[in-house]
């Protein structure tokens, strides 16, 4: 089983930018029912099936995970087949800051406005240098997960963003 530990944080200001090294275009869909189940395309070239459960400890930072490569054509399928308008479409930056990788999804389309910072950890409680850009943490608040997202759009937290 896969495990991912993550905290998410919304981004304080467009100091980021300056620190960005590489970015790529996501479009994620995600199916209906209780288990998070998501295809992701990624830059039109790279096709992936997840399977997410669950949080596994109490502040919601891990997940179990399973991912699988698919077919380009088999995602595109699965977008219009059983997605729907659960989708979201976002540019996210790599960004080296001390001993971690930072992605920032910058939303687009209907998700316009929001920018998000998120950082995978090797384990719970791993301590983690906070850039400056970084601002209030939203780990465990699904509003802000990215199913929610293509589920109910931005106006669950317009006024928090």
């Amino acid at each position: 089983m896969g495990v991912e530990i993550e905290r998410k944080f919304l981004v304080a200001n467009s100091d980021w930018q300056k620190e960005s090294e590489s970015w790529s275009v996501y479009l994620q869909g995600y199916f209906p029912g209780k288990v998070t189940t998501r295809v992701r395309i990624k830059s039109n070239k790279i096709a992936e099936l997840t399977i997410k459960g669950d949080p596994l400890d109490d502040n919601k930072r891990a997940k179990s995970e399973y991912n699988y490569d698919i077919p380009l054509s088999d995602a595109y399928a699965m977008l219009t087949e059983f997605c729907m308008k659960r989708i979201i479409k976002k540019l996210r930056y790599q960004i080296k800051h001390g001993r971690f990788t930072w992605e920032i999804d910058e939303f687009i389309g209907r998700h316009r406005g929001l920018v998000v910072a998120e950082i995978e950890l090797d384990y719970f409680d791993q301590e983690v240098e906070l850039p400056s850009w970084v601002g209030r943490e939203v780990t465990g608040d699904n509003r802000f997960s990215n199913r929610s997202l293509a589920t109910h759009g931005l106006e669950q937290i317009k006024d928090e963003i």
